[in-house]
């Protein structure tokens, strides 16, 4: 019987470890085409999560305002359905020779008035590296006070307010958002421009700075947008949380699977 040498037998180990380590590097190892695939898909959700939080957001503060008319100073309670409404001049009026298409007022019956309310909102995202107005149009539905989306138009710049951290920040914060606010304020009608909600969400990396410097970042951009003809209001203009990201990735995966 046949004795293997101590050498061969400790080099063939040696082999063997080798190309067991080999094995299991190349095992962990990721195929870069798969994380390709991850980070755009991650990238998507994002953006989606974003444009979603825009749409909720802005039906719900049309909702608390409770759509009314250009003009109008008085805030009248949404007629219920089944009450005769008595539209205003800013709404469409659809009877039984023009139905509505589908939308959140389907099943109104012939002949029954039907008014849509065209509202807008714009939403700012304040990013890392840019910055991006999002300017949402709806119909507003008077029988139930639902919302349509029908149009979105987006701006953006380049630069993000985070990296504006000095004590003469104020010019360099104006110079990114007054572009964009003009390009909205071309968007929306001037009849409705001072009825429109304005919000604007900063990236939560702008946590990671100095409380007092984050606080100074966020007052400058507050007392910039309150000058404009929006509608802006003091919580309008927030720093966004990981909640806040968590909750809106959840909500854009949502809206993506249907």
């Amino acid at each position: 019987m046949r004795e293997d040498h101590p050498a061969v037998t400790a080099t063939a180990a040696g082999g063997h470890r080798r190309r067991g380590a080999t094995s299991a590097a190349s095992s962990s190892s990721i195929n870069p085409f798969l994380l390709v695939i991850i980070v755009a898909v991650v990238a998507a959700l994002v953006v989606t999560a974003v444009i979603t939080t825009g749409i909720l957001l802005s039906t719900q503060l049309l909702r608390r305002q409770g759509g009314t008319d250009p003009g109008d100073h008085h805030h009248p309670p949404a007629n219920a359905a089944g009450e005769n409404l008595q539209p205003s001049p800013h709404t469409q009026k659809h009877t039984a020779h023009r139905q509505p298409r589908a939308g959140p007022c389907v099943g109104v019956r012939p002949g029954r008035l039907t008014a849509w309310q065209p509202v807008y909102s714009v939403v700012i995202d304040a990013g890392a590296t840019a910055t991006r107005a999002h300017v949402f149009y709806f119909l507003r539905c008077c029988l139930d006070n639902t919302f349509q989306l029908k149009k979105e138009k987006m701006f953006d710049v380049e630069g993000s307010i985070m990296f504006y951290t000095g004590d003469n920040n104020s010019k360099q914060i104006r110079r990114l958002l007054v572009p964009l606010l003009r390009r909205a304020r071309g968007v929306v009608p001037t009849k409705y421009v001072r009825h429109t909600p304005l919000l604007f969400r900063a990236t939560p990396s702008l946590s990671l700075l100095p409380s007092a410097q984050a606080t100074k970042i966020i007052h400058r951009a507050r007392g910039i947008l309150s000058r404009s003809p929006f509608l802006v209001k003091r919580d309008h203009v927030t720093i966004m949380t990981g909640q806040d990201i968590a909750a809106d990735l959840w909500l854009a995966a949502n809206f993506l699977t249907g």
